[in-house]
């Protein structure tokens, strides 16, 4: 069963450009992480719902000269990437591109509503079920006067039970813009600002904001105009005009990483061992963890890309006990929520 806040899509979900596209210019453990997911989240839609998914490419404009040094070698775990000069570059803009850029024959849109439709057709959905906390009792959880003998958390850009306080997510906020135009572009975009292919004249203009963006109808708009106007540097608008508008917050962790795996009873934890708060290591194994109760979420602005993966991998872990990745783990968001550091997102 799926207890659903308000209603499905309603927020961030519905509100992503939900582009699927890699991660270049690093080698790091979230670039590879991000990449390996990209792979398999590909494959997962082509396989289950391929009328979904619009496999067009993507071309990704390097920004500087110090980008194409760092981007020189494209990450191991991506294939079928090609590198563009820019007089090789067609369809846009070239003077967007002095430096260049790389095609991703394998990057790809989805359709963000359709798929949490797919992915929820045959599950019970109770929508409007607005969660204000979590009783456990006799082996048994009691959400919204429904019971079960397990949860798993997917909560969005709110974390409102007192038993993940510790998890401490901030917010980053997406915006969509659907526009009917004559431009035509056979592949998806990006640079500052993310935009599909052509599909019955329509483009879709995604961007993710820092997190200390705050809606507003005053901001809302300066962003449009402000994403119109650099988009038109990538492509001529011809004849356009606004179809609608999305705007959504989506949860992010500390280091972008999203969390997932067995929810740690911090308090409990803690009062047996209160010298982690001054940096002594006791290994997870003997921390104290709330029974059956799992977390799934701070996937950020990149959802639709690692969500399938880090699913399959809670599904794995509940069902036959398989390990979880440090970086992915509530693991080491109870040690900086114990040591008192901040949450920081640059």
């Amino acid at each position: 069963m799926l207890l659903e806040k308000s209603t499905l899509s309603s927020g961030g979900s519905g509100a992503a450009g939900a582009f699927l596209s890699p991660k270049i210019c690093s080698n790091s453990s979230y670039t590879s992480f991000v990449n390996t997911a990209f792979n398999f989240s590909v494959k997962f839609y082509k396989e289950n719902f391929s009328s979904t998914i619009r496999q067009n490419g993507i071309l990704r404009i390097l920004k500087s000269e110090k980008d194409k040094i760092k981007c020189k070698n494209p990450p191991k775990e991506i294939e079928n990437v090609k590198f563009l000069k820019q007089n090789e570059i067609e369809f846009i803009n070239k003077e967007i591109a002095p430096f260049g850029g790389y095609f991703f024959r394998d990057g790809a849109i989805i359709d963000s509503k359709k798929i949490i439709q797919n992915l929820t057709k045959d599950i019970e959905v109770k929508e409007n079920s607005f969660a204000k906390k979590i009783k456990y009792q006799d082996e048994i959880y009691e959400i919204c006067s429904y019971k079960a003998k397990g949860v798993i958390v997917c909560t969005g850009s709110d974390i409102d039970f007192k038993e993940l306080e510790y998890i401490n997510l901030k917010k980053t906020y997406g915006h969509r813009i659907d526009i009917k135009t004559d431009a035509k572009l056979p592949f998806h975009l990006h640079k500052n600002y993310s935009v599909s292919s052509s599909k019955n004249d329509t483009l879709h203009i995604g961007a993710t904001h820092i997190p200390k963006y705050r809606y507003s109808e005053k901001e809302i708009k300066k962003e449009l105009e402000k994403m119109i106007k650099e988009v038109s540097s990538y492509i001529d608008l011809k004849n356009f005009t606004i179809e609608k508008i999305h705007f959504g917050a989506r949860s992010c962790s500390f280091d972008f990483f999203p969390v997932v795996g067995r929810v740690i009873d911090h308090k409990k934890t803690l009062k047996k061992y209160p010298y982690i708060k001054k940096g002594s290591k006791v290994p997870s194994s003997k921390y104290i963890y709330h029974n059956n109760l799992y977390i799934h979420t701070a996937h950020g602005a990149r959802g639709f890309v690692l969500a399938p993966y880090t699913a399959w991998m809670i599904v794995e872990h509940i069902k036959n006990d398989t390990s979880l990745s440090e970086d992915i783990s509530t693991e080491r968001i109870f040690l900086r929520f114990a040591r008192g550091k901040q949450l920081t997102i640059y």
